[in-house]
């Protein structure tokens, strides 16, 4: 793993630090550099110091050893106005904010820039309210912070931060306790901010899928230490993952940036047919219901080999984008056999994939039950045939409801579910 984070026009840097409370040391050996307009993710397990490493940068927080640059310069050189504005923070602990309306709670930002008495000045109120038209909260500007959401009020937190123009915002969980609107929205604003206006930001985060799509960097926490340090597409490997959180019924994958739970504990076993994403959604809802999974054949470059694989199906693959052979098809029919029913997921034919179908036709012969997302006659017509055994469904909630049981039709011919 890398251990340390490398940059340009550093803005902040670490040099050998350590961090804790008192003479209690939480991390150690903690080298950094940091660059202008970088996303920076603090990933951990609670409790591992995240939230410590943040008070330290932002001198909440005495550093016990090495230390901490700010512009180049030593951060115990700045005094707090200066240091005000070069950096903001946003952290979990929440001051009292019921007395405020949004307009004069962003405006408490303005304070390193305002005089003795604290007075806007015009320039002050025009920064106030760019901040808020950047975390689209102009609506909030005249409303009671006691009346608003707490996705609202970490709307103000951020438009504070930024009222504040700093180099580097530093931000401890800032999706904490808000709904899935409210996480995305803040995440956007958080990364337009890096990418328009050249600030650096580094925040704890809790979901590695979020990290992944918004960081330049990611710090991976664990056991006193920074265990890795850089980019996500290098960092956030499945093994990395597992292994700061402890993880073993879960899987990372970082083509599809999702964890995905193990299931397939079960007695019932399936077989897949499926290819071009057809079906990830089927694997995730019979993992999750214990059965388990075979599939093939699928290239190693589909997302459906993505998500078989972190769910722990079993797969017979073909390399990317080479066609199908017939070798790998022989190696399907084990499988097949030892499935209580087949699934068609209704997957584009093409010529590199063409000898799936004769998958199907495996499984009918054999006796399985097949179940197929196709319409009745395009399955018939494409698989040449008029097995009572092949049923067709009208949508995967159709089929997934029908998965449990073994469907027996009556008389010949694909039958549809509706009939």
């Amino acid at each position: 793993m890398n251990r340390v984070a490398t940059g340009i026009n550093s803005v902040v840097e670490m040099k050998n630090l350590t961090v804790g409370y008192g003479i209690k040391e939480v991390l150690t050996g903690i080298q950094a550099n940091i660059s202008r307009g970088q996303f920076v993710s603090l990933l951990g397990p609670n409790g591992v110091g995240k939230t410590t490493l943040l008070r330290t940068l932002s001198r909440h927080l005495q550093k016990i050893e090495g230390n901490i640059f700010i512009n180049d310069r030593p951060i115990e050189s700045y005094g707090q106005r200066e240091l005000a504005c070069n950096l903001a923070v946003v952290l979990t602990s929440r001051i009292n904010t019921e007395l405020f309306t949004g307009f004069e709670f962003t405006a408490m930002g303005r304070h390193p820039h305002t005089g003795f008495l604290g007075a806007l000045a015009d320039r002050d109120r025009e920064k106030v309210w760019e901040a808020l038209r950047l975390v689209n909260a102009v609506n909030l500007a005249e409303r009671q912070m006691d009346q608003l959401s707490d996705g609202e009020k970490q709307k103000l937190f951020i438009a504070r931060a930024l009222a504040q123009e700093p180099k580097i915002i530093i931000l401890d969980e800032p999706t904490a306790h808000l709904d899935l609107k409210h996480q995305m929205e803040i995440m956007a604003i958080l990364r337009d901010s890096c990418r328009e206006k050249g600030l650096t930001i580094i925040a704890s985060l809790h979901d590695v899928g979020v990290a992944a799509r918004v960081s330049d960097q990611v710090a991976l926490i664990k056991d006193g230490a920074v265990v890795a340090w850089g980019r996500p597409e290098e960092v956030l490997t499945g093994t990395n993952v597992s292994e700061l959180y402890d993880i073993d019924g879960a899987v990372y994958d970082r083509t599809i940036g999702t964890l995905e739970m193990k299931g397939g504990s079960g007695t019932k076993k399936v077989f897949c047919v499926s290819g071009a994403g057809t079906g990830a959604t089927l694997f995730r809802f019979l993992s999750k219901n214990g059965i388990n999974i075979a599939t093939g054949v699928l290239n190693d470059n589909d997302v459906d080999h993505h998500v078989a694989n972190a769910l722990g199906a079993h797969i017979i693959s073909a390399p990317a984008f080479e066609q199908i052979t017939e070798e790998m098809i022989s190696n399907c029919a084990g499988p097949i056999r030892e499935a209580d029913y087949v699934i068609d997921t209704g997957f584009p034919v093409r010529a590199a994939n063409r000898m799936n179908t004769e998958l199907i036709t495996y499984a009918l012969a054999q006796g399985k039950p097949v179940f197929t997302l196709r319409k009745a006659e395009d399955a018939g017509r494409l698989l040449k045939t008029d097995s009572g055994n092949l049923v067709a469904c009208q949508s995967e909630v159709q089929l997934l409801d029908k998965l449990g049981a073994m469907v027996t039709t009556q008389g010949s011919g694909v039958r549809s579910l509706n009939e």
